[in-house]
């Protein structure tokens, strides 16, 4: 017979990978900022990712996540602030696809990327993303909550829990943004790289539509 505390830690790692891995907001950010930006800042990404995750987790053992959950009002300020950050990230997107068909516009694009390629830009990107996500606070409470064995205490589980998904997010993303680094060589070329980021652009905003029809946990 099969450990209860095996079954439980086996089931929460089967779904945390089948959320970590499908296509979302994370995976297009790492993707997009290694292949338009640079590697580094694609690796910050993950990283940032990661911290974002594990910020929750915290916030969660200390009952803050629960707060939030529970206020309508912190939850909607939360979320609201996110996708104002994902709107202004696509549109830094959407600007620099427009900016590009300016041929002038060459040079100094590269020296724009060449500062924005560090590991401080990449996670800065990527922890206000994940941070300023509240469905990630529900997904400890909610997800991640039934998966602690019965009689065990909350929080350290919820800690165990919090920083198995944090590591499992990360390596994700940093092997994405490995993966994707040889593009780069791609997208040197302006034509591809301003489509490329023009799309990019647009799903982003595509997501944040989607956040913005979320409404608070009743």
């Amino acid at each position: 017979m099969v450990s209860p505390f095996i079954s439980s830690v086996s089931a929460f790692f089967v779904t945390a990978a089948l959320i970590d891995i499908p296509p979302g907001l994370e995976l297009l950010l790492a993707i997009s900022t290694t292949t338009t930006i640079g590697r580094r800042a694609g690796i910050g990404v993950g990283v940032g990712v990661g911290f974002g995750i594990f910020s929750w987790c915290l916030a969660s053992i200390i009952g803050l996540s629960n707060l939030v959950m529970h206020s309508p009002s912190i939850f909607q300020l939360i979320k609201w602030v996110g996708i104002a950050y994902l709107v202004w990230i696509a549109g830094n997107f959407i600007w620099s696809a427009i900016r590009n068909t300016d041929p002038m516009k060459g040079t100094e694009n590269t020296k724009h990327l060449a500062r924005q390629n560090t590991l401080f830009a990449g996670f800065k990107q990527g922890y206000l993303t994940s941070i300023l996500n509240p469905n990630i606070a529900l997904m400890f409470l909610v997800i991640f909550t039934p998966f602690i064995p019965h009689g065990q205490p909350f929080k350290p589980w919820i800690f165990f829990y919090g920083v198995s998904e944090s590591l499992m997010e990360t390596a994700y993303l940093l092997l994405v943004a490995l993966l994707a680094a040889p593009m780069t060589q791609l997208l040197k070329n302006d034509r591809v790289r301003d489509w490329f980021e023009g799309i990019a652009g647009v799903i982003l905003l595509i997501i944040a539509i989607q956040i913005a029809l979320t409404s608070a946990p009743s």
